[in-house]
């Protein structure tokens, strides 16, 4: 399966996960099925895992379409800390475009892209409140 989560209610911990050729089909059904989790909640904490990403099979505005999902559910997104893995070049330009999407988009979002999970994990763990409440 190109794109799954999981939900840890008492953690907070989002964990998104794509991998192979993924299609616009895989990342909105995700997206789609993340606004629809009624457990998921603005104080959630997401890392987005796109490292076994081999190819995006979908226009670069999918990723637009994500951010503007996620701002149509503003009550449950508002101050989502979200932190994208990118180990390579590719991957992390994909990356900084749903980033800087969500930037500019007057999005809910706090999005950080990084190299690697652990990098990221301790991002959301250590200034997860201040991502949030930011």
């Amino acid at each position: 399966m190109p794109g799954s989560y999981k939900y840890d209610p008492a953690t907070r911990f989002l964990d998104a996960h794509f991998s192979g050729v993924v299609t616009e089909a895989d990342i909105l059904d995700t997206t789609r099925a993340i606004a629809e989790d009624q457990r998921v909640g603005p104080d959630a904490r997401e890392l987005v895992d796109i490292s076994e990403l081999e190819r995006l099979d979908a226009p670069l505005q999918t990723l637009l379409t994500v951010v503007t999902i996620k701002c149509s559910h503003r009550d449950k997104f508002e101050g989502h800390a979200i932190a994208i893995v990118a180990p390579s070049s590719s991957q992390s330009k994909l990356a900084d475009i749903f980033g800087r999407g969500s930037s500019v988009a007057d999005s809910p979002l706090k999005v950080r892209v990084f190299q690697t999970r652990d990098e990221a994990v301790a991002w959301l763990e250590e200034s997860g409140d201040e991502a949030i409440a930011s």
